[in-house]
């Protein structure tokens, strides 16, 4: 990928919005790899916050290229302009979450009063997603998709708790950064562990594989990763896969035992339970009230995240 973006700016023709109001606005965007979209550099209007549903690696205005995946939350001020490279053959998948600026700073004095007085006020790109906001915002997307008319209080204050969670956590994250330098050598190994990740078979993947295309040691791998993402590979890799599996839930027929298989767990049982762990739900729950927005915006899951 080129070392800057360029100043052109491309309105996207693959976003949707599926609800706004004054204060907020939902929506989606799909472009396929063949897409001239794909790899031309887009201009983000208004200052979102967006859940990847796909792998892709993602250059913006304001960092080095990383891997855009499900367990990562993206931020984006607004005018923010960013390029695609390609990882995942189906090419990008995003639902993002719109809030207006004055609002946006009212939420952000909570927890990082300074980024709230200045002209960009995040001054992230991406953090870890939590993992009750990213199972609660599916519920809002499907809510919304349904063809049900939504109820517009009920919608917003579901989409200001979830991004209140968000950025509560991404400021934690923030502001705890500090205590260890991470080089840019070390974001780099733990980029190339990512991009494996999402190239290999769920499930499939093994410290080996890992390690020669990070193009490290096993050990310096484990050690890099967990310092730079603050969690072991093993758990990112079962993180991914739930993550990923949510869209399957919520997107296909398939039965519990066979998103189980398709997301490398061993059975039906230890997916259910997994999920449950993580999200706070079980996955056939979910399933069956996909767009219950208070239950699962409040969601509190029982296993560190």
């Amino acid at each position: 990928m080129a070392d800057t973006i360029t100043a052109q700016r491309v309105a996207s023709s693959t976003e949707r919005e599926l609800f706004a109001t004054d204060m907020i606005a939902v929506g989606y965007d799909r472009c396929r790899v063949d897409d001239p979209l794909f790899t031309a550099p887009t201009a983000v209007g208004g200052f979102r916050v967006v859940f990847p549903c796909q792998s892709v690696w993602i250059r913006t205005c304001r960092s080095r290229p990383y891997v855009s995946d499900p367990s990562i939350v993206e931020f984006y001020n607004d005018g923010d302009e960013f390029c695609r490279r390609p990882l995942d053959p189906r090419g990008d998948s995003t639902y993002w979450y719109r809030i207006n600026e004055a609002d946006l700073r009212e939420l952000l004095r909570r927890y990082d009063p300074a980024a709230a007085e200045v002209v960009s006020p995040f001054r992230f790109t991406h953090r870890p997603t939590d993992a009750a906001a990213y199972l609660a915002q599916r519920a809002v997307v499907r809510r919304l998709e349904s063809g049900t008319a939504p109820d517009d209080l009920e919608v917003a204050e579901a989409v200001l708790h979830i991004l209140d969670r968000v950025l509560r956590r991404a400021c934690q994250v923030q502001s705890s950064g500090g205590s260890r330098a991470i080089t840019r050598n070390e974001l780099d190994i733990a980029d190339r562990a990512a991009e494996a990740l999402s190239r290999l078979p769920p499930g499939r993947a093994t410290l080996p594989m890992i390690s020669r295309a990070a193009g490290v040691s096993a050990f310096h791998l484990c050690r890099t990763f967990r310092k730079v993402t603050g969690q072991t590979l093993a758990r990112h890799h079962l993180r991914l896969r739930l993550l990923a599996s949510v869209s399957a839930l919520v997107e296909s027929r398939a039965s519990l035992g066979e998103i189980a298989t398709l997301h490398g767990f061993c059975s039906h049982a230890h997916y259910s339970s997994v999920f449950r762990q993580t999200f706070g739900v079980t996955p056939s729950a979910f399933r069956c009230r996909p767009t219950a927005l208070t239950q699962f915006s409040t969601a509190t899951p029982t296993a560190r995240q």
